[in-house]
């Protein structure tokens, strides 16, 4: 089994990443994806994949995820630049 991180999974590459590790369960597992704003792809991702980690762009973003989402693991950080 090997663990995948795609930075950029909404994008165009990370999206065919995607479809490469549904045709291979067996080989890969989504281990943890960025999707920059695209919060739909997030709730996706999440569905579908289970990874540990989702990252989003903005805190503002962040927050309105775990507001509409219901269930699962809500774990935050914001980065502190």
């Amino acid at each position: 089994m090997k663990y995948i991180s795609i930075l950029g999974a909404s994008g165009s590459i990370g999206t065919q990443t995607l479809d490469v590790i549904r045709a291979h369960p067996d080989e890969f597992r989504l281990a943890a994806a960025s999707v920059g704003k695209n919060i739909e792809a997030a709730r996706r991702l999440i569905a579908e994949f289970s990874p540990s980690l989702v990252a989003v762009v903005t805190v503002m973003r962040m927050k309105f995820f775990i507001a509409s989402t219901a269930g699962g693991r809500r774990s935050c950080t914001e980065r502190k630049d």
